[in-house]
């Protein structure tokens, strides 16, 4: 089991990645787990109260951990073939539930750590007169960004899963995007 975790730039939203590989028998993976990988390089750095995890392999299919109740994910065995010595894993990603918002932060769900600060400059939630959430999105010009994002009603209920395509559309080579989610209006890209 292997742990490390991302954030946006401006450190704003900690996600966690577990990898798991080699394992004989499923493990079951507690909050407290999490809790205890807490450092001391990174001060900023919260272990969030509730999670939404989602295996990369299948990320429809996800699951709520929290601090407050015995919950716990249960990680599938991925041994190792000692014919062709393969290694199979799955890459577990925590993302934090907002305390303002209902909006979920997946990522690119296409790439290995769908969540950095190469790609995500800053993610803003907001519940002032809507619930809201603007992300400021790294890219170069030509580049087709597509984003996963997750809205719902209330904590441990159904998510509504989205996906924007954003198209980097710059005279600059990097620029930031800005996508704004709403749940009156969807999300969009602005430049």
């Amino acid at each position: 089991m292997w742990h490390t975790y991302g954030s946006d730039a401006q450190q704003t939203i900690f996600v966690e990645y577990i990898m798991i590989t080699n394992l004989t028998e499923s493990y079951a993976f507690t909050w407290n787990e999490l809790a205890t990988t807490q450092d001391e390089d990174n001060l900023n750095r919260n272990i969030s109260n509730i999670y939404i995890v989602y295996d990369l392999n299948n990320p429809m299919e996800y699951f709520w951990l929290t601090s407050e109740n015995s919950s716990k994910i249960i990680m599938p065995s991925c041994a190792q073939d000692l014919t062709t010595f393969y290694s199979p894993f799955h890459l577990f990603v925590f993302v934090p539930v907002s305390q303002v918002s209902n909006w979920i932060l997946f990522g690119e769900l296409n790439k290995q750590l769908p969540i950095t600060q190469q790609r995500f400059d800053l993610v803003q939630f907001s519940f002032n007169t809507t619930d809201r959430l603007d992300l400021h999105v790294i890219g170069v010009s030509g580049e087709q960004v597509s984003i996963t994002i997750g809205h719902t009603k209330h904590v441990f209920e159904q998510v509504n899963i989205y996906t924007v395509q954003c198209l980097f559309q710059s005279i600059s080579e990097v620029s930031t995007m800005i996508v704004t989610c709403e749940i009156d209006h969807g999300c969009s890209c602005h430049i």
